[in-house]
């Protein structure tokens, strides 16, 4: 596999905070896919993230560090077609990244039907 390419599988939704995490099973990794409320174009930050305690409260996944610009980040649906792919960016409001949102978000997709 490519070094800057991820291929990722929809683990589960945090939709209370606009959140989904997906797991790369080559990194044995779960990184999280948030929404933003950047419109022009829609766009998403992509970030690491850690697995909370139940012990301190939150036993969801919490969102770390912003990935870096290049990887693209390819969802892979159930039936192991690509649903979509994002190619984080370097971003020049805040030296971060993000990149130009293509697929929908869990909750998104269930509002549609």
């Amino acid at each position: 596999m490519d070094n800057n390419v991820r291929e990722l599988r929809f683990k589960t939704s945090q939709a209370g905070v606009g959140e989904d995490v997906y797991y790369c099973k080559a990194t044995k990794r779960c990184y999280i896919r948030q929404e933003t409320n950047i419109t022009d174009p829609p766009a998403v930050f992509w970030l690491s993230c850690t697995k909370g305690h139940d012990n301190c409260g939150w036993s969801g996944y919490e969102a770390s560090a912003p990935l870096r610009a290049g990887l693209i980040m390819r969802v892979i649906g159930k039936n192991g077609e690509v649903e979509f792919e994002e190619i984080i960016e370097q971003n020049s409001w805040n030296q971060d990244t993000h990149a130009k949102k293509v697929g929908l978000f869990s909750w998104e997709e269930a509002d549609r039907g």
